[in-house]
């Protein structure tokens, strides 16, 4: 059967506002040098002083983990995250977490890539190596700690790899080899560091 799936909207209470930018500067013949960056906040739209002030909802939020979004995380693994809910109520030593999404994102990402040779060439496979780190964080969060630097610090995931990259008809299909610098104790990571994927994004 299939099934339709309407795009996510913001709610009447926060608006999303997110910012994202990429640059790619040849170096040579070959090597491309790339950099991206995304930054991305939940704006309340309700009164600040009221009893019951805007709480952001689960579509509304911002999320982070997979390929090209951040790599060595699984696909929404980076953030806050709950555990799951059970039939008692009462989560387990192996229950596992959800993603809860969040209303801070802060991402960016470097690379350097080049065309392989031979026949791979044809179908514009390239290799990469890259660098990527991210934060996604609750404003309540953010509020509670001492400094805004010391919360986004102790919130950054971080990640190095390489790998194979080459666009398709479905988008941007990569296979690469990761290693996870930073990340916190809940987040879900690639079990051997191998990633597969393809992402909408063909740059």
């Amino acid at each position: 059967p299939m099934i339709l799936r309407a795009a996510p909207r913001p709610t009447s209470y926060v608006s999303p506002a997110q910012l994202s930018a990429a640059a790619y500067l040849p170096l040579g013949q070959r090597l491309t040098f790339g950099a991206t960056a995304r930054l991305g906040v939940l704006v309340p739209l309700g009164p600040k002083n009221s009893p019951n002030p805007p709480r952001s909802h689960l579509v509304d939020r911002f999320v982070l983990g997979g390929p090209h979004s951040l790599w060595g995380f699984r696909t929404h693994g980076a953030g806050p995250r709950e555990q799951r809910h059970t039939a008692t109520g009462l989560p387990g030593p192996t229950t596992p977490y959800d993603s809860l999404g969040g209303e801070v994102l802060g991402a960016a990402a470097l690379s350097l890539s080049a065309p392989l040779p031979g026949k791979l060439a044809v179908h514009s496979v390239r290799a990469q190596a890259f660098a990527a780190a991210g934060t996604l964080q609750q404003v309540r969060d953010l509020s509670a700690a001492p400094s805004l630097s010391e919360a986004l610090g102790a919130g950054m995931r971080a990640c190095v790899g390489a790998g194979l990259v080459a666009p398709t008809q479905f988008g941007r299909a990569e296979i690469n080899l990761t290693h996870v610098l930073r990340k916190r104790p809940t987040d879900l990571v690639q079990r051997n560091g191998v990633q597969i994927g393809v992402t909408a994004t063909v740059y």
